[in-house]
């Protein structure tokens, strides 16, 4: 958990360059949404991949890793 929490702007930046890279150079792309509720909130994921990269992106409660995928 400590390697997601701390430091998280070199991972953040190696999210943006992967999905930047991957969207890019890709023939197709998949994207998913997966809404749930936790802890009395609503949540959402995103996935943005195909067969050769697959970066890390959250939703709701993850704003920071949702602002890497904004700013690609």
């Amino acid at each position: 958990m400590r390697l997601l929490i701390a430091q998280q702007d070199d991972f953040l930046t190696e999210t943006r360059e992967v999905l930047r890279a991957g969207l890019e150079t890709a023939d197709w792309v998949t994207v998913d949404d997966t809404g749930a509720r936790h802890r009395g909130a609503n949540g959402f994921r995103t996935q943005i991949d195909n067969d050769s990269f697959a970066p890390a992106c959250a939703g709701a409660g993850s704003g920071s890793a949702r602002r890497a995928v904004r700013a690609v």
